[in-house]
């Protein structure tokens, strides 16, 4: 005895499995554009942030010494660092402001933060403003020398 399937019963057809295939493809390049052309720069608290964790590094390396130790910002070519550390380079499309002490602006363009070996600082207030309107406050305090970051809002 011989079974012969029925045709209703005989599953997809190849022309059926295509249109499942294209539509499934179209779906997956669509939502991959869309992951691609997502802002991948840095937000500006990030980027404070790494500048927080040097001024820690500086900081806790004048007590530990009894030597002052130096964090500078150049303005202009956007760079953060400390002798003996790696710099941080700061995103060109950031506005960068620096309030500081007069006396410690450097010619090059440097404005220095000095920590002392009791703990104390220069004190400065080091801003980050991206394009898109987000910002981020580092305030170094001279009594303490505690650098405090606040995320924040760009208003020209």
């Amino acid at each position: 005895m011989r079974i012969r399937p029925n045709k209703g019963d005989a599953g997809f057809s190849m022309i059926e499995m295509l249109v499942v295939l294209a539509i499934v493809t179209l779906t997956i390049a669509t939502a991959s554009q869309a992951i691609i052309r997502r802002d991948t720069a840095p937000d500006p608290v990030d980027t404070a942030s790494q500048v927080q964790s040097l001024a820690y590094s500086v900081r806790a390396q004048a007590m530990l010494t009894g030597v002052a130790g130096q964090l500078w910002v150049n303005l202009d070519n956007k760079t953060a660092g400390a002798d003996g550390e790696d710099t941080i380079q700061i995103p060109a499309d950031y506005s960068l402001d620096v309030v500081t002490a007069r006396e410690l602006i450097a010619r090059d363009g440097r404005a220095i933060i000095v920590f002392l070996p009791d703990g104390g600082s220069s004190g400065a207030e080091i801003t980050l403003s991206a394009e898109n309107e987000q910002s981020a406050t580092l305030s170094i305090d001279w009594l303490t020398g505690l650098p405090v970051l606040e995320r924040g809002e760009f208003r020209p």
